[in-house]
């Protein structure tokens, strides 16, 4: 294969994945997670409590209550849903 073929589609890739190289840090995001995750507990499980609050939550606008929908995945695969998410500023996690 001719090399200048190539060129153009390793540009493009490169172009598009240049906005994203910052989240491969895997930091925490302080835009509205502290909000969604942290302060908000009524996610952590799949029980028909927590079924409930994600099919009528309006925490955070109107979409909320969609996405929110695959928020305790993680915690709920897990044996205890508070170590699958990282402590608030200044709190520590149980030992």
């Amino acid at each position: 294969m001719n090399p200048s073929r190539l060129f153009w589609p390793v540009g493009i890739a490169l172009a598009a994945s240049l906005p994203f190289l910052p989240s491969l840090q895997g930091q925490f995001l302080y835009w509205d997670d502290v909000t969604n995750f942290l302060m908000n507990e009524g996610y952590r499980g799949l029980g028909w409590p927590q079924l409930r609050y994600m099919l009528t939550t309006t925490l955070l606008g109107h979409t909320s209550a969609i996405s929110c929908s695959t928020r305790p995945m993680p915690s709920a695969s897990t044996s205890s849903p508070d170590d699958s998410w990282p402590a608030p500023p200044g709190r520590r996690p149980r030992a």
